[in-house]
C-alpha cells in the first residue's frame, strides 16, 4: 500500500513539458465549469492544499504560449472552447489579453499560499 501511495505522489507530481496540453489542461480544470471569480479562487486554494505541480504547470505553459505567436489560434480556440470566454475583434489581442489576466490573477493567489504556508 505504501508503494502504491508513493508511486500516486510521483506521477501527482510529474511535470509534462507540452505547453498546449497543460494550458488546456489548466483552463479545463478552473475555468470551464466555473462561474465565477470566487469559485476559481476557491478551487484554486483547494488544489493547492494538496498539489502546487499542476498550477505551476499551467502557469507556465501560459508563458510560453503567450509569447509564442505559433500558439494564437490554439490560444484563441481554447479560450473559445474550454474557457468559454466570449472574445471580440482582433481575436489574438483579446486572447492574450484574457491569458495575460489569468496569469496575474493565478500568481496572486500562488503567493498567497506559499507566503501563508511557508512553502
Amino acid at each position: 500500500m505504501k508503494k502504491n501511495k508513493e508511486d500516486f505522489r510521483k506521477l501527482m507530481n510529474q511535470r509534462n513539458t507540452n505547453p498546449i496540453e497543460n494550458l488546456k489542461k489548466f483552463i479545463g480544470v478552473y475555468y470551464a465549469n466555473s462561474f465565477d471569480v470566487e469559485e476559481i479562487k476557491g478551487l484554486m486554494k483547494q488544489i493547492l492544499s494538496y498539489n502546487k505541480i499542476t498550477i505551476e504547470n499551467g502557469l507556465e505553459a501560459a508563458k510560453i504560449v503567450l509569447e509564442d505567436s505559433k500558439y494564437d489560434q490554439e490560444l484563441i480556440e481554447m479560450i473559445l472552447w474550454e474557457a468559454n470566454q466570449p472574445l471580440q475583434e482582433p481575436l489574438k489581442d483579446q486572447a492574450k489579453t484574457w491569458l495575460k489576466e489569468q496569469i496575474v490573477f493565478t500568481e496572486k493567489i500562488l503567493n498567497e499560499f506559499k507566503k501563508n504556508n511557508l512553502d
